[in-house]
């Protein structure tokens, strides 16, 4: 089970980063993400339906012992593409294992203009 949503922004936004808790499907709590190594993966939904992947990068791990977050936080050019976006994390556990959050679904991020760069 995680915890998902919907992220509204504005094209070229940075400030605020993507967050995911991530939790145990057999007890509800966090899952410690102690050695665990992070990546963010987005796709822009074409208008077609394929997609195009604009990001594949390193994301970060907040209090691994006990809270069970997962964050990316945006760099310049991650959201100049207006539209619908789906995103998801990957953790790799040290033990090899591999598992994308959310389980089931996407993190959907929608990419309005900006007026400012109209």
């Amino acid at each position: 089970m995680t915890e998902t949503y919907h992220k509204p922004m504005k094209r070229h936004d940075t400030g605020e980063p993507v967050r995911l808790r991530v939790i145990s499907e057999t007890d509800g709590q966090p899952v410690a993400l102690t050695g665990v190594n992070a990546s963010f993966h987005m796709y822009k939904v074409n208008d077609d339906g394929s997609m195009t992947e604009l990001v594949n990068a390193p994301a970060s791990i907040e209090d691994p012992s006990t809270a069970g977050i997962v964050r990316y936080d945006w760099q310049v050019g991650d959201t100049t593409e207006i539209g619908l976006h789906l995103a998801e994390f990957e953790l790799v556990f040290p033990t090899g294992e591999k598992e994308h959050y959310p389980r089931e679904g996407y993190i959907e991020i929608s990419i309005e203009l900006d007026l400012d760069n109209a």
